[in-house]
């Protein structure tokens, strides 16, 4: 696995263990959990050929999406948390779903990657 992936893997599992802390806010474990699956589906691509940035891309989630064979209803979710993120959440919009549903998002993204990765 590219240098790359193997740290937004690792950047991911700590991503998701913040998001699973109740004592902070809903909007903060939503961003958490987004940003976590967004590593994963980074990872699944590296070294991504296009440009990265500091904002979420649409095509990130699209392409990882399409080469972990997510279902329509978890790329629906992240396309629409990748929204939130990059604008909503700054223009107060209410999230697109709750803390859990976005952690139970991100870790279907995670174990999608692993059985793509297969057995070590």
């Amino acid at each position: 696995m590219h240098e790359h992936a193997q740290r937004l893997l690792a950047a991911s599992e700590r991503w998701l263990r913040n998001a699973a802390v109740e004592t902070l806010s809903e909007d903060v474990r939503i961003s958490a959990a987004f940003v976590g699956g967004y590593n994963i589906l980074q990872a699944v691509q590296a070294p991504y050929p296009g440009k990265l940035g500091d904002h979420p891309l649409a095509s990130i989630v699209t392409a990882g999406a399409e080469l972990l064979q997510l279902s329509k209803s978890d790329l629906d979710l992240g396309l629409a948390l990748v929204e939130w993120e990059d604008y909503g959440k700054y223009q107060l919009q209410p999230s697109p779903t709750s803390a859990e549903a976005a952690i139970a998002w991100a870790r279907r993204v995670r174990d999608a990657a692993l059985k793509l990765q297969g057995p070590k």
